[in-house]
């Protein structure tokens, strides 16, 4: 819960920045014999309805992927450009 990560906006080939934002819940996978987490509530960046709220959106888990905060930076911020170590 609260970790950025990128994922794929429903019904679109797209990913984009997202938090999310409800604890994923775990269940066992007796085929893998391990837990798994089959989707994600996430809240899309710039993704406000007309009221200024943003929505809790479910996401495969499949489509989602950690987001690694150095490799964002604000325009303003001068920052060299180069793969994060």
């Amino acid at each position: 819960k609260n970790k950025e990560c990128m994922a794929i906006f429903p019904e679109t080939t797209s990913f984009y920045r997202a938090i999310v934002s409800k604890a994923p819940v775990w269940t066992w996978d007796e085929q893998r014999r391990a837990p798994v987490v089959h989707e994600l509530v996430v809240m899309f960046e710039d993704d406000e309805d007309a009221a200024g709220r943003t929505p809790h959106r479910r996401v495969p888990s499949r489509y989602v992927i950690p987001l690694p905060a150095e490799y964002f930076h604000e325009e303003s911020e001068n920052v060299d450009l180069v793969t994060p170590k």
